[in-house]
Parts: structure tokens; sequence; C-alpha cells
């Protein structure tokens, strides 16, 4: 029953039931064979036999990695030879060239017995084979198959195996050749091998063989990973690329995974840093105001310092007589603080009104530089230095501001409403931010200066004028568009929300950015005069 098996079913059979009679087959079909290789490799039985049992205790210990093999003759001899070499040490095998060498001579011979000449030779022949051929000739010749045997041995048909034994043949021969030995038809070489593996195997190498394999692998066994490998070299090869494939693809899954996770830890990231920007952006605000608190209270405490030192200040209870009665030789009046905010402190313009009548309006307390008008510094009581202060302080600070609006500002011209009347429009983002911050520098600095009911003072007089002026310090995008009227310029205010249109007189007086201002000095300056002609009526 066991006979009719292949090599590759009764390796399995060995490894996946334990089964010795499959294991005892495998070294009764193959040991005339390893016998023999041994015997002409070593010329003495006694190593010959140690040999063979050492081939089939590989056998035993390799077997899960065999199970790929159809046919395990060609692994069988290849691994015969190398150990038998290993019998051997180089100096012997050397010498034996040589004395095969010196029996040869210088030219080819013509030796009647052909066995007896190629024998020492023929199995480092077979190692040159191809692995196809020397299975080939293996089971033909060393295992004594018929061609129909060794074709289904080999997967192939009666007449391939035919013809791969003839051509295994002519390759041998021609090894032998090169060698040179005349080798004739493949024929003659046939019956050599023939005659070459007809070995008398000594009693009971078989049983003991067996026996030495058998406890060898039950040595090497892999336990409870046998049958999985087995599993595994008996796959087909695309089986084996399919799973090679999903093995490879495990990684890539991962890597797509931690990507994944990467992308979404990045927007984590991104959402915190996002937050800690508003957080800081707002403690930096806070710190801001902080400090202009902070410099007003030193501003107040300094003042109160100075006061009581030079006794300047009044005792309670004592009030000054006639405080605010009028006096005709001066030109000045007192006037109680909580009266200022209802005040406002800069002179009078004339104009013409539509009607031909003269109308008179009240000026900014700022003119166009920032500097105050005279009657505000009257008002707050500014000596000569300060009011030269706080001229700077305000030509600066208005010129900054201007600088800091035109870098948020675009400027086009553009017909007024798709005629033909030029108009220049300025165009203002909103810049809340940076307006913030500079209104409170801008405050801190008045307050240095003037002191803090002073600065307060200057601060609500000026407020109207930094709303229109300033944009509320940039606090809302605006549109300004200054229109060449035939009938004298007008100006288009679109901002926070609304639209009014109306003549520059109509803003009392209260300057243009600097942008404008070029166009409106350009559009009203008279152009020269021209030659009238005489009239023909």
């Amino acid at each position: 029953m066991l006979n009719g098996l292949t090599d590759n079913e009764l390796l399995k059979r060995y490894l996946r039931d334990g089964a010795q009679d499959a294991f005892a087959t495998l070294v009764k079909r193959h040991l005339a064979m390893v016998y023999g290789v041994a015997l002409r490799r070593l010329h003495d039985p006694t190593p010959a036999q140690e040999v063979t049992q050492n081939v089939f205790i590989t056998l035993a210990r390799q077997a899960v990695w065999l199970t790929g093999h159809v046919s395990l003759g060609g692994w069988l001899y290849g691994t015969t030879n190398n150990l038998a070499q290993h019998e051997w040490r180089a100096d012997q095998r050397r010498r034996k060239r040589e004395e095969i060498a010196l029996e040869l001579g210088t030219c080819m011979k013509t030796d009647p017995s052909l066995l007896s000449t190629i024998t020492p030779l023929l199995d480092e022949a077979m190692l040159e084979l191809r692995s196809a051929d020397r299975e080939a000739l293996l089971l033909r010749y060393f295992a004594n198959k018929s061609l129909r045997e060794v074709g289904a041995a080999l997967g192939i048909q009666e007449d391939a195996a035919q013809k791969r034994v003839s051509k295994a043949l002519d390759a041998l021969a021609e090894r032998f050749r090169q060698r040179g030995f005349r080798v004739g038809v493949a024929a003659g070489l046939a019956l050599a091998l023939e005659q070459s593996s007809a070995h008398a195997i000594p009693a009971g190498l078989a049983f003991s063989t067996t026996q030495a394999a058998l406890s060898a692998g039950a040595t090497a066994s892999l336990g409870s990973m046998t049958m999985p490998i087995v599993k595994f070299m008996s796959l087909t090869k695309i089986q084996t690329a399919a799973l090679c494939v999903s093995i490879a693809a495990l990684p890539l899954g991962y890597q797509w995974h931690a990507l994944g996770n990467a992308r979404s830890m990045k927007e984590q990231i991104t959402a915190q840093l996002q937050t800690l920007r508003s957080d800081a952006f707002a403690q930096e605000r806070a710190q801001a105001r902080a400090e202009h608190r902070l410099a007003v209270a030193r501003s107040a405490l300094a003042k109160a310092t100075a006061a009581e030192r030079a006794g300047d200040h009044a005792k309670p209870g004592r009030q000054e007589e006639n405080l605010y009665a009028w006096d005709e030789n001066s030109p000045y009046v007192r006037v109680p603080k909580q009266l200022l905010s209802q005040l406002r402190f800069a002179p009078f313009g004339t104009r013409v009104g539509r009607d031909g009548k003269t109308e008179f309006y009240q000026l900014p307390p700022l003119v166009a530089d920032g500097s105050p008008q005279p009657a505000l510094a009257a008002a707050l009581g500014l000596s000569a230095d300060e009011a030269e202060r706080l001229r700077t302080l305000c030509q600066s600070e208005f010129a900054e501001f201007n600088n800091l609006a035109a870098s948020h500002s675009q400027l086009t011209e553009q017909p007024w409403a798709g005629g033909t009347t030029p108009s220049a429009i300025l165009n203002t983002t909103a810049f809340p931010d940076e307006g913030a911050q500079f209104r409170n520098q801008f405050q801190d600095q008045l307050t240095s200066l003037l002191g803090s009911e002073r600065a307060n003072t200057f601060w609500q007089q000026a407020t109207p004028e930094f709303s229109q002026l300033f944009n509320d310090f940039g606090a809302n995008a605006r549109q300004l568009q200054l229109i060449k009227n035939p009938q004298g310029l007008e100006l288009m205010n679109a901002y926070g929300g609304g639209a009014s249109v109306g003549s520059l007189s109509q803003r009392n007086g209260m300057p243009l950015p600097p942008q404008l201002q070029a166009y409106a000095d350009a559009w009203s300056t008279p152009p020269a005069s021209q030659p009238i002609e005489p009239s023909s009526q």
C-alpha cells in the first residue's frame, strides 16, 4: 500500500501522523542508491554504512523543509556526496586524482573496461549535471524505475521522461569526454550506470538506518509547529504569492493607520495652538491695560506727592471767595471741572451756505497735523514747554497713525456712479488689534505728559475727531470717495453700514486722509487762465 505513494506523500504522512512505516518505506526505496554512492566515494563498506545512516538521519531532521520535493532522490544523492566528502581529507582526494591522472597519462585512452575507469569520477560528474537531469538518472538507473514511473515521479509524460533521460546521458557523457575519456554512445554509459548501482546491501543496514533516523527525527521535531510548516511548504505558487502579498500588506495597513492617527493628532495640536495664541493675545491686551492703569496711578501718586511737598493743596473746609466771579480785566473765566465734558474748546469758522448766507461752524479741537487748538491748550492750563511737547507728541502720533492706516488702505480712481465725473476711492480695512495697541500707547504718553485729569479732558475733547478721522482707531472698515463735482468737491463716507455724501465744507474743518488730501489740493487748484473769445452775440 505504501509502495504506491510518492516520496512527497510518504514524507508528509511521516510528519503528520508520525508513521514510522512511511519513513521505513522511504529508506528501503533509496537505500541502495545512497549506499552505492557512499561506497563508490569511500571504497570501504564500514564508512559507507555510517554515511548512509547520517544521510537518512539528516532527512528525518530536515523532513519538514523537504515536503516541496516531488522526489527525494536528487536531494539524497547530493547529501550523500557531501557527507562522503567530509570523510576524506582534501589531500587524500588530491592523491586519488593524481593516481587517476597517472593511470590516464597525457593522451586519450581506450580502456575496454569502461566501468572500472569511470567509477571513481562518476559521482563528481553526476554532481555537475543540472538538478532535473540528475534526478532523472537517479530514478532510472539507481532506483531502477521504469520510464513510466520516472515520468510519474517527475510529473511528466513517459515520452518526456525518455527524452530527459537521454538528454541527461548525453550531458554526462560530455562531462567524461571533457576529462579525457573516450565515451561513445550513451547506451554504453547507461549500462555502466546500471552496473555501478548494483551493490550488495549489508544485512541489517536498512533496519539500523531506519531506527537511527527515526530517533534523530523525534529529537529534532518542531512539536506543534510541524504541521503549520508542512502546510506552508505545501502551498502552490499562487497560494504562496497571495500569502506573501497579505503579509506585505500588514505593514502598509499599519502605516496607513499610523498616518491617520498622525493627521488627527496634527489637527488637535493645531486647534490647541490656535487656542493658546488667542489666550496669549488676550493676556497681552490685559497686560497693556494693566500697564496703562499702573502708569495713571504712578502719575497721580507723583502729583499728590509733589503737591504735598510744595504745600499747594488746600486745607479741608477752606474755600476761596469769589472763585468764579467774572473779571472784566481777565481773558479767562473759571468753570467747574464737571462742565468740561459739556464744552468744546475750539474756535469758530464761517462758510457760505447754499442759500448764500454766511454760516458759523465750530472747528475741531485739533488741527490737521494733530496740534491742539489754542483754546484747548489754554483750557488745559499748559505751560509753554508743555504746549510744545503736546504739539510735538500729537503731530508724531497723527503721522504714525496715518502710516498705519495707509498700510491697510488701497487707493483707486474711477468715474463717479459710472459717469464721467472723476473720483478717487480710498478703501481701508479694519485693523482693530493694531489700532487698540496704538490707542493705549497714545493714552499712556498723554497721561505721562499731562497727568490723569488733563489727559482725560484732552481725550474727551478729541474723541469725536478720533472717531471720524481715525475710524475709531481702525475698529471698522471704511470707504471714502472724493468726487470732483463741478459745483465743488464732495465726499462720500461709507462707514458702519451706512453712507453719506456732502461737500467738503460740511466737514467743519475735519481734515482728510493724506492720500485724498493730495487729490483735494490738486482738484481745488484753479486751472491756468485762458483767453476768453468774444461772444458772437
